[in-house]
């Protein structure tokens, strides 16, 4: 993969694009979420499901043979215009929600089931847990915190 003409800051179209995804109607709509950190992006890139990564110049090398559908190299105001935390850790990933169906969940399968849970940290921990002890399927309910937010995303990886 060659590697990126133009050094992307924060206001140039595909950082963003990615900056919708910190809203949660767009996750939502785009059935897409951000990934940040070597440890979550890492996680969703073996899954299969990164489309895009923005890294900063130190990261370009060891992510450039990653899958990814495009890889956008960021300044570190642009890196910071999508993340959520106080130092980005240079990586970010644009990431397809995985598509599941209720019908496609086999009877014998092992659910959590979370309802009501409103706090980021807590749901990622129980998704965390749920992966730990062999859970196929965690389901949220209304009134949860939305499963694809950034809090909850990093607090699983």
């Amino acid at each position: 993969m060659s590697r990126p003409v133009d050094l992307l800051g924060p206001k140039s179209d595909a950082v963003r694009g990615a900056q919708l995804l910190l809203q949660s109607k767009n996750r939502r709509s785009r059935r897409q979420f951000l990934a940040e950190g070597p440890q979550a992006v890492n996680a969703a890139l073996a899954a299969g499901l990164v489309q895009h990564l923005y890294v900063t110049e130190d990261l370009a090398d060891e992510y450039k043979k990653s899958g990814a559908d495009r890889i956008y190299l960021v300044t570190d105001a642009g890196l910071r215009a999508i993340s959520e935390t106080e130092h980005p850790s240079g990586i970010v990933a644009v990431v397809n929600q995985p598509d599941v169906s209720l019908e496609s969940v086999t009877s014998n399968a092992k659910i959590l089931v979370a309802a009501e849970i409103s706090d980021p940290g807590n749901l990622g921990t129980m998704i965390r847990t749920a992966a730990a002890c062999g859970y196929d399927y965690v389901i949220t309910t209304s009134g949860s915190t939305d499963m694809w937010s950034g809090k909850v995303v990093r607090s699983t990886a």
